[in-house]
């Protein structure tokens, strides 16, 4: 796993990403975007679309990727489908696990298993502590090239997900999931704040299971496809813990997956309910970090050769202590490093 704290203005701090990790840019393009460098006149249009949704929505990205772009060496534009990429293209389905709790003793838990194919995605997974000059600081966790991430920012709010066998549709209106997600925790302080924003926009996105957690306490689960309304489903108020891995809980969106992958999905959702329901697990952070255990993959629950996909990391949020504690690789053979902001 690749570690990096960047600092400035958005600019300096993706020429920063750009420069460490100048090596890495090459091969990440070839594996999943060899168009941009063979037939970028077939993907120029998509590009600039994305450009043109930035410039309205999130200018600090672009100049960001114009930063990793001088940083890396790369032309502006074939960095930003780089960084883009799954929105020209498609990208895989993945696993994934994510559970919240609101009443450990450290404060509220968001958790996560991050479960993908074992190939050059395990080795560019980015964990990235940013200290803008304007907007808050964040720790998160995604693929090199990619923008949005997985994590908590400086007041609490902290985001986790996972893949969803949602059935799209074909659109060009709404925004990615990167792009929504960055705009979660770099304009929101808390639930309440996020479900505004939520409520606000559309998504155009692959199919995603998100929880959203603060430092409150709160939580909700969101489920988000192209061309779909995006639906929020607050957490019950008898529960104190939410989960997803990647089934879709609200009915509406109507739901696709093979009979492997769904099995494997409900083991693992199966498994969290169980154990905090019946008081299985303590709900702490060393209580999350057995749990991940058992869902990782492979582990327990998931032997090896159940699945095609294996566990790249996992992490435990702390939203008091704006703090993660970040295991790169299985949490069955690895440890776990603590990130303050």
């Amino acid at each position: 796993m690749l570690h990096i704290e960047t600092r400035g203005t958005w600019r300096e701090m993706g020429r920063q990403i750009g420069e460490q990790f100048r090596r890495w840019f090459p091969p990440v393009l070839e594996h999943f975007a060899p168009y941009l460098r063979s037939d970028f006149e077939s993907v120029r249009p998509a590009v600039r679309r994305i450009g043109r949704m930035l410039e309205k929505n999130a200018p600090d990205l672009l100049e960001e990727t114009r930063g990793v772009a001088e940083g890396a060496g790369f032309e502006p534009e074939v960095m930003l489908g780089l960084r883009f990429f799954n929105e020209i293209r498609g990208f895989g389905a993945d696993g994934c696990s994510g559970v919240f709790v609101a009443d450990a003793p450290e404060g509220p838990l968001l958790a996560r298993t991050c479960d993908i194919e074992p190939d050059i995605s395990f080795e560019i997974q980015l964990c990235r502590v940013s200290r803008p000059n304007e907007g808050p600081g964040t720790v998160t966790v995604t693929y090199l090239p990619l923008t949005g991430g997985m994590g908590v920012n400086e007041h609490g709010l902290a985001v986790t997900g996972s893949s969803a066998p949602i059935r799209p549709r074909k659109t060009t209106v709404g925004l990615p999931v990167a792009l929504i997600n960055h705009r979660l925790l770099g304009r929101c302080r808390n639930v309440p704040e996020a479900r505004r924003l939520l409520s606000s926009v559309k998504a155009r996105c692959k199919p995603v299971l998100e929880l959203v957690a603060d430092a409150a306490g709160k939580s909700m689960l969101v489920e988000m496809a192209a061309g779909r309304p995006i639906v929020i489903l607050p957490r019950d108020k008898q529960q104190t813990w939410q989960a997803c891995s990647n089934i879709c809980f609200s009915g509406r969106l109507p739901c696709q997956g093979q009979p492997h992958y769904l099995y494997n999905a409900y083991a693992r959702y199966g498994r969290i309910v169980h154990h905090l329901q019946e008081g299985l697990v303590e709900r702490s952070v060393a209580g999350m970090k057995r749990l991940l255990k058992d869902v990782a993959q492979p582990g327990p629950i998931c032997p090896k050769g159940a699945s095609p996909l294996e566990t790249a990391y996992a992490f435990v949020v702390e939203t008091h202590a704006r703090a993660m504690h970040l295991c790169a690789g299985n949490p069955n053979e690895g440890t776990y490093r603590r990130i303050s902001l």
